[in-house]
């Protein structure tokens, strides 16, 4: 099981945003191959002049409610992605928080608590689906420090901790990989950015009725249809 990691936002007192997301995409290995031939595919009838293989899917850009409501290559790829989630065989996991008022200070050499909630649940349900092989982490790289740093906690958790040694269906050992040629990477991208902006519109009292309410509404559902609560 490939389970591509990413965050949109961040749990810091100065983000911008008032909600921040780490989301997980889990992918059968087995669809890999399924899943960047679509969506290779996809992105070519968008944008049949640019190089697919080169292209990189971005919430950032993708879900930007400006660019998103003036542009229709970007409404079409929207929701081509999302078609492409709600027909491959994946599970959707989030980790959601609101902006702190204070800067969290957890130990560096602990996994904090977001990405252990994050990994129990892949753990369950790799428990729940009883196939063979082992969950592998794959996170977005940040920056060599940054990822050091995650990586040494979750190892640290995997070997140091009860609860850790426990999880026996998941890899110890995390990968960071780069989201420009990683198309599991994207999709986790876009999945995090179209939850934060669910939870934002939430409480915001939304109605989602304009287009771009509607499909960051229809990303988000297809993350709680996908998801398992245990």
């Amino acid at each position: 099981m490939l389970v591509f990691v990413d965050e949109s936002g961040y749990a810091q007192p100065r983000d911008p945003s008032p909600w921040w997301t780490l989301t997980a995409v889990c992918v059968p290995e087995t669809s890999s191959r399924d899943l960047s031939r679509r969506l290779f595919a996809k992105v070519g009838s968008v944008y049949p002049k640019a190089d697919a293989s080169s292209f990189e899917i971005k919430a950032a850009e993708l879900l930007n409610r400006r660019q998103y409501e003036t542009s229709q290559q970007r409404q079409a790829l929207v929701a081509e992605v999302t078609q492409l989630l709600e027909t491959l065989p994946v599970a959707v996991f989030s980790v959601c928080g609101k902006r702190p008022a204070a800067a969290p200070n957890w130990p560096k050499h602990q996994v904090d608590p977001a990405h252990r909630i994050l990994v129990e649940r892949v753990e369950l349900y790799m428990r729940e689906r009883k196939g063979p092989g082992l969950a592998k982490l794959v996170f977005d790289e940040v920056t060599l420090s940054n990822d050091a740093l995650v990586s040494r906690s979750l190892r640290r958790f995997f070997l140091a901790t009860d609860e850790g040694r426990c999880c026996g269906n998941v890899l110890d050992v995390p990968f960071f990989v780069s989201s420009a040629i990683t198309p599991g990477i994207q999709l986790a991208d876009v999945m995090a950015g179209a939850i934060r902006h669910y939870r934002i519109l939430k409480d915001a009292g939304s109605p989602f009725r304009t287009d771009w309410e509607k499909a960051i509404e229809r990303l988000d559902k297809e993350a709680r249809l996908t998801t398992r609560n245990f």
